[in-house]
């Protein structure tokens, strides 16, 4: 059985009642008390006195503890004499569970120890419409529950006048605005159980004089500062999870929860990163559109897939169109605009450093893109000196335009405030900053040697270079480095694209271009495309080693050894300092050993290389895997199945902590594993169903190795 949001406490218990199949008169006896109390409370002349009654009455009626809350809040007028609260509850409200049980628990678990907590966040994260949601679920646990709004001197005024009137206070018409604060202040010092709610704090200093000084009541303030100082206890309030989302903007909107519904729900709470204010308005917006649709008689209705794609071409006209339809009194681009302003006017320098960070990608920011390799002159005077940095960090978050996750040293800003804060800007102001974003990032990612140090600074590379539509040597050395990491990760799509943008604008292509799209088309068995690429670099330095080993490896993955090893002796050559031989030029010789069956040789090259590899970049770094991977395939075929193993399962556990894997050199360590499994004898079927279930393409290579393990299974059986 429903009952409606709205309906009064005398609806909902006749409801009850005759779900329940009692008489009146039979309610009357269990409870008893006078046949005719029911009957009046049903018709609305009067409610329970006490709230023992009404928990008496949801007992009686075997109401569940949603249907008990219910009852409750209808008594709402019987059990709380003292209320001033300026909104009615949110229809539409959902979800935040977690979050209101942590409220009640922080600000009612002890009454005698009455508490102090504020809801922080970024504008329209829903703080207010929590605090409304709180008041109207826990009411009846308050002797009295008032509303201040500390936006401005002038609204925290109008709302002391509103208590007062409240209160009762005789006379107070004519009182002066500060009386009228001390009296209502006199009565919350008075009495105990209150909650005092107070909104939209901005100004603390302020804000203390009108606080009562005893503290016999709870607070709750509503605030967009991270910090309150010593008034309250901040409690962050984030976006909304993916499933509230997708329940809160199918029921603003008035649609029902079908699976390609929930679908487009889903992906415009994902672009919404999740913010309320954001999905009440397009809810509220679609349920316009569909209200006129009905009107026009469309027999189709597309318009929560329309609104996406709207979203996508033209996000701020939707931003900013408020309508008549939603609470809030402003729009997602008015509150973010709004408070960028005055941040602006604060602190100048604090504005550029988030502008800067609107033009990376939304993705937590390195604090070190600021501390270290910063070349916007403003910014980087602020990164250089600790102090100015943290000062800039605290206005930043004092709107929670920025949040700083000190254990992880990062910076995160909601997608939508990126949005709207860019499209301000004119586009040659937006190429300027893209520019310095270019610069900033070149300065600090290093080359593809290093991926380690890179792994913060990637999603940044990655976006600016596939966003932005730039010919600078800034976008060109970016392209080019990024495109090298890529194809490390095994994104080579990606890489290719990246490579080949660069060939165009680079006249004649450098020698790291030409390398690293070389090694790419090998990567992806283009072999003669990556053949010529590493003979044009070589017609540029005829002695560069790298385009030496690297064509020698290719020409050895083909069987021209011979051709190889020439190769490799050129690069090897008696005037090179063996100091200046790279990694990669001795796990290119250990590979071409290894073909040739000169095991031992390959093994002592291998170790090298890895134990160079250790020194420079640490025992946690990709770059390990190439000579490990030698290695353990080496005592697999010296039937050392024990070291292979070990070498295996550090390669996995590479993969694993950088969260690569995906990556085809991660599932062949997994599958090397249990091929070695099946020739000591052991069961493997259980690896295998995880490698199964871990694989998401199962390419011509994927397909051929899978076959070649399940006649492994075979023959293991047999």
């Amino acid at each position: 059985m429903e009952t409606g949001l709205f309906d009064s406490f005398g609806d909902i218990l006749k409801a009850y009642r005759k779900r329940r199949k009692l008489t009146q008169s039979k309610l009357a006896a269990l409870l008893k008390i006078h046949p005719n109390t029911v009957g009046a409370w049903e018709r609305g002349e009067y409610l329970p006195e006490t709230k023992e009654i009404v928990l008496e009455l949801a007992r009686l009626l075997q109401l569940d503890e949603q249907e008990t809350r219910r009852l409750l809040e209808a008594s709402l007028s019987a059990l709380t004499p003292y209320w001033y609260v300026p909104y009615q509850r949110n229809p539409f409200f959902t979800g935040r569970e977690a979050l209101l049980d942590t409220l009640h628990t922080l600000l009612h678990t002890n009454p005698r120890r009455p508490a102090s907590y504020a809801l922080s966040g970024l504008g329209g994260s829903g703080k207010t419409q929590v605090a409304i949601e709180y008041v109207y679920r826990t009411f009846q646990e308050y002797t009295a529950v008032f509303w201040l709004d500390a936006a401005t001197t002038s609204t925290l005024l109008g709302s002391f006048y509103a208590l007062a009137e409240a209160l009762q206070v005789p006379g107070f018409q004519h009182f002066e605005p500060q009386k009228i604060v001390t009296v209502v202040q006199r009565w919350l010092n008075m009495h105990r159980d209150w909650l005092l709610v107070v909104d939209n704090v901005a100004d603390i200093e302020t804000l203390r004089s009108y606080l009562p000084a005893a503290r016999s009541g709870s607070l709750l303030f509503t605030t967009r500062r991270q910090d309150l100082d010593t008034l309250a206890t901040c409690l962050p309030v984030e976006g909304m999870t993916e499933e509230e989302g997708i329940h809160f903007l199918l029921k603003r909107a008035g649609l029902p929860r079908t699976p390609d519904l929930e679908a487009t729900a889903r992906t415009l709470v994902r672009e919404m990163d999740g913010l309320p204010l954001a999905l009440d308005q397009a809810g509220a917006y679609i349920s316009t559109q569909q209200i006129q649709r009905r009107i026009a008689n469309h027999q189709t209705d597309d318009s929560l897939r329309d609104y996406l794609h709207r979203l996508r071409q033209q996000p701020i006209p939707l931003l900013q169109n408020r309508g008549d339809y939603s609470d809030h009194p402003l729009s997602v681009v008015s509150t973010f605009t709004l408070s960028f302003l005055a941040l602006k006017q604060t602190y100048p320098a604090a504005a550029k450093l988030l502008i800067f960070c609107c033009f990376l990608a939304p993705e937590p920011v390195p604090e070190r893109l600021f501390t270290r390799g910063m070349t916007t002159p403003t910014i980087q005077a602020i990164g250089e000196n600790p102090l100015e940095f943290n000062r800039a960090l605290q206005a930043l978050q004092a709107y929670s335009l920025l949040h700083r996750h000190p254990e992880h040293e990062t910076l995160h800003m909601h997608r939508l405030v990126q949005v709207v804060l860019k499209a301000s800007f004119s586009e040659t102001e937006r190429f300027q900053w893209e520019e310095r974003v270019l610069a900033c990032l070149c300065a600090l990612l290093p080359d593809s040697s290093n991926p380690d140090a890179a792994w913060p600074l990637l999603p940044h590379a990655f976006y600016a270079v596939t966003h932005y539509r730039h010919d600078s040597e800034h976008y060109i050395t970016l392209a080019t480095r990024a495109a090298a990491y890529l194809t490390t990760m095994a994104r080579y799509e990606a890489a290719e694209k990246l490579y080949r943008r660069v060939m165009q604008l680079q006249h004649p292509p450098t020698l790291s271009t030409l390398l690293g799209f070389a090694e790419l088309r090998s990567q992806q068995h283009h072999y003669d495309e990556a053949e010529a690429l590493y003979r044009q670099a070589l017609q540029q330095d005829e002695d560069h080693q790298l385009a030496l080993s690297g064509l020698a490896a290719l020409l050895s993955s083909q069987g021209r050894h011979q051709e190889a090893e020439q190769l490799l002796l050129r690069s090897l050559s008696p005037h090179r300092q063996e100091q200046a031989f790279s990694p990669e030029l001795l796990n290119n010789l250990a590979q071409l050993y290894y073909q040739q069956g000169r095991y031992e040789e390959a093994e002592t090259v291998s170790l090298r290389s890895l134990y160079m590899l250790e020194q420079r970049q640490g025992r946690e770094s990709l770059a390990l895997v190439t000579p490990l991977k030698l290695l353990a395939q080496l005592a697999t075929h010296a039937r050392e199945y024990t070291k292979a193993e070990f070498l295996y399962h550090r390669i996995r556990t590479l993969y694993e902590k950088h969260q690569e894997t995906k990556h085809p050199e991660y599932l062949s360590a997994c599958v090397a594993l249990i091929e070695l499994a099946l020739l000591q004898g052991q069961q493997a079927h259980e690896r295998y169903k995880q490698l199964l279930s871990s694989i998401e393409a199962f390419t011509p290579e994927i397909q051929e190795t899978l076959a070649h393990l399940e006649q492994l299974f075979r023959q293991s059986d047999a």
